[in-house]
């Protein structure tokens, strides 16, 4: 079985607004975003940063927010939220944007923004010394894009590289108890019987989203996180707390059923609408969506020291645990032998 373990402007208006001769790429960008939404007067908007398709970010990108705001703001006839107050809301809700974004992603922040629709939008560095600025409209109710433009401004807005984004990083240690009562770390391939019940430990430096699925040699997968059944707790996982799965006092069993099981463990900075609906699936359904996230596998991640954790709260021995990091959002798995 396996273990699994972003910019936004919204531009509504009541009519087609052309932009005037001579002027820049982002004003005429606005211009034409609105041609999609003309029928739809009276909508509140955002503008937020625009970041990398990595999640890097620029001086570039709040020099795209500002001025996309400005426009909006000078034609009078959008309800625009004000940037700082936008910032605060986002801080004190913790909610953090670094890339593309999902349906239920886009409602979320519609309501936490009060907010009719948004556009996500990416930046791009051309070998010609221009970023070209990717901008679609989406409404957030529906998770429909309305309307997609782009354009290409200068690279001198922004006289410093990109920043790379933080990476995401986890700790984590697939481990089994022994006969003799104390928990040791399952490697890749090894043999488990049904006698040995087994849990996952978990530590990520970002507050993230993990899911964990097993998949049988019968091709049955599995969730085993989140979920209820297994008396799990719930996403979104905190940075620097340690977290078990199922939970502190309890450990998986292992079935009657033998042969090679699989564990996924997959880590994101947002929720993965795809595998917080997948409960059960057979083993060719549950990859062929796993395999349309894109998640960086082996060679997008990368392995780090290994370190040490107590395994359960009140014990005193410790266990090795293995370290991952990656720029986005990223996956490993882990197998061993069931006998």
């Amino acid at each position: 079985m396996k273990f699994i373990v972003k910019i936004i402007l919204a531009l509504f208006v009541a009519g087609i607004i052309a932009a005037p001769a001579g002027a820049e790429p982002l004003e005429k960008l606005a211009a034409r975003l609105q041609k999609g939404v003309k029928k739809q007067p009276g909508i509140k908007i955002a503008v937020l940063e625009f970041v990398y398709h990595d999640g890097a970010r620029s001086s570039g990108s709040s020099i795209v927010q500002e001025r996309l705001t400005t426009y909006l703001v000078e034609n009078g006839k959008l309800e625009v939220i004000e940037r700082n107050l936008l910032k605060k809301v986002m801080d004190e809700m913790k909610f953090e944007m670094s890339g593309a974004i999902d349906s239920k992603t886009t409602k979320e922040l519609g309501k936490l923004l009060g907010v009719s629709a948004i556009v996500t939008g990416t930046l791009n560095d051309l070998p010609d010394n221009k970023t070209e600025v990717n901008a679609r409209i989406i409404q957030t109710e529906t998770g429909k894009i309305l309307s997609a433009g782009r354009a290409k401004i200068e690279r001198a807005w922004t006289d410093m590289p990109p920043m790379p984004a933080e990476k995401l990083a986890m700790e984590a240690a697939l481990v089994y108890k022994g006969t003799d009562g104390k928990l040791r770390l399952v490697h890749d391939g090894m043999t488990l019987t049904s006698l040995h019940n087994y849990g996952l430990y978990l530590r990520p430096t970002q507050d993230c989203y993990v899911y964990v699925f097993q998949a049988d040699s019968r091709g049955e997968v599995t969730r085993l996180f989140p979920n209820p059944d297994f008396h799990t707790g719930g996403n979104r996982l905190k940075a620097g707390e340690d977290h078990w799965v199922p939970n502190d006092d309890e450990l998986f069993e292992l079935d009657k059923n033998t042969g090679r099981e699989m564990v996924y463990v997959a880590a994101s900075r947002e929720p993965l609408a795809a595998l917080a609906e997948l409960v059960t699936a057979s083993a060719e359904s549950f990859k062929e969506k796993f395999k349309s996230l894109n998640l960086m596998g082996v060679k997008g991640v990368t392995r780090i020291e290994p370190g040490r954790t107590r395994p359960f709260k009140g014990k005193a021995e410790e266990i090795l645990t293995d370290q991952f990091q990656a720029a986005g959002n990223f996956y490993y798995t882990i197998s061993f032998e069931h006998q």
